[in-house]
């Protein structure tokens, strides 16, 4: 099953040993090279890389088994002597004693470039939607805040600055005083409780638009990943980034959690690749189900070496004959769609070393959408 995903990937992924040998390719790889599979096989990645010459590899390799993970930019020459710009992204493990590293490779040329940035565009705009729900929520709270009695309260202890003693003690009305100073502070607390998530969840979306931002930005430079994530939190993150997409569609969320499970990745390319899951799921109500729309968002190990995040509606459905094309760049079935979220977070969870899957009974039936990602 995983090597059919990664043959069929939509980028170019290349298995090579520690002598720079091509193990695998997919037919990405062999589309992008103009090799045929035969071929490749045949070959080192000095006979693609520009910039690794065959005595430029054995300390390439020494870094790769350093840093493990990391993406830069090069040059690839094409069977038929093109030289295309590109960005590599590997992945270094080990497997009964020996190296290996993934490459999966991204043709940069201007319209790859421009895929990228519209996809990037894409993910900000969501977050976008999200965050403009957030802050006119706070705005809202603020306006309608209970702390604008406390003036009314003020003036009329001010008026009886003289008799205030027997204002308190006798007046009917200063004798509701104290219990309504003391309601208030309640409500004033209650409020600021609320106000602090709004923003920070606020905060959250703004810190992601800068990450996708940074990602673009820091093409070519090697990158630290942290230790090990809870997936849950990745989640309950990107639920918050997609509070626009839910709330919108008055959509109840089921969570199904394993809440030990933990990973070492690129959480903000996790995040991008999670808040398209969800904004998309939610959509999927907009011409279907008016009642009891579901969201189920469920988290559980594979073993030691996976996880598994699976994203699962009650909408529309996706048709048998949409399946094998629903990654595919451009394609979509909203009207005013422009088919990059799931092509981009398909592209995303192979520079992750996982997959991206969908699964759908029909029309009307939903659809389940699974992102398995290495541990």
């Amino acid at each position: 099953m995983a090597i059919r995903i990664v043959t069929r990937a939509p980028e170019a992924a290349y298995l090579i040993d520690e002598q720079g040998l091509f193990c695998f390719v997919n037919d990405e790889a062999c589309r992008l090279s103009g090799y045929s599979r035969e071929e490749l096989l045949s070959l080192r990645v000095s006979n693609l890389d520009q910039d690794l010459p065959p005595q430029a590899w054995p300390n390439f390799w020494s870094e790769i088994a350093r840093h493990r993970a990391f993406s830069y930019e090069s040059w690839h020459r094409t069977k038929r002597g093109e030289v295309l710009p590109v960005e590599v992204s590997v992945k270094y493990f080990q497997y009964d004693g020996r190296g290996f590293i993934f490459d999966f490779v991204s043709d940069t040329t201007p319209g790859g470039r421009e895929q990228t940035v519209r996809a990037a565009i894409h993910d900000i705009g969501n977050v976008l939607n999200s965050l403009k729900v957030s802050t006119s929520r706070a705005a809202n709270k603020i306006r309608n805040s209970n702390a604008s009695s406390l003036s009314r309260v003020v003036d009329l202890l001010d008026v009886h600055t003289m008799d205030l003693h027997s204002f308190l003690s006798t007046d009917p009305k200063g004798k509701q005083v104290p219990l309504f100073l003391k309601n208030l502070a309640k409500q004033i607390g209650d409020e600021r409780i609320e106000l602090i998530a709004e923003l920070q969840g606020a905060s959250e979306k703004v810190e992601h638009i800068r990450a996708i931002v940074d990602t673009c930005q820091a093409r070519g430079i090697v990158r630290d990943f942290p230790g090990p994530v809870p997936v849950v939190d990745l989640v309950e993150a990107a639920l918050r980034i997609a509070t626009y997409a839910v709330e919108s569609q008055d959509v109840h969320v089921i969570r199904r959690f394993e809440p030990r499970a933990r990973i070492v990745t690129d959480t903000t390319k996790v995040l991008q690749i999670l808040v398209n899951l969800i904004t998309n799921a939610c959509q999927a109500f907009e011409q279907g189900r008016q009642t009891d729309r579901q969201l189920t968002l469920q988290v559980e190990s594979e073993g030691t070496q996976s996880v598994r995040i699976s994203v699962t509606d009650n909408g529309i459905g996706i048709a048998s004959e949409n399946l094998p094309r629903i990654f595919e760049q451009g394609f979509t079935t909203r009207k005013d769609g422009h088919g990059l979220g799931l092509h981009g977070s398909a592209r995303l969870a192979n520079e992750l070393g996982g997959n991206l899957t969908v699964t759908s009974n029909g029309p009307g039936q939903g659809a389940i959408f699974t992102l398995e990602l290495p541990v």
